[in-house]
């Protein structure tokens, strides 16, 4: 049985932590610009068939 002293889990949990909601901030910024492009071809396409 592993037993990690509660300190030390925060120290190991946090960075992870930050890192994955970091990336998620970042796919989440990044996939609301591709919609954006989408969204904006699909109108200058209908507008100019």
């Amino acid at each position: 049985m592993l037993l990690i002293s509660p300190t030390l889990f925060q120290l190991i949990e946090h960075p992870v932590l930050s890192c994955i909601q970091l990336a998620h901030h970042q796919l989440k910024l990044l996939g609301r610009e591709w919609a954006w492009r989408i969204v904006a071809r699909h109108m200058t396409s209908e507008d100019h068939p």
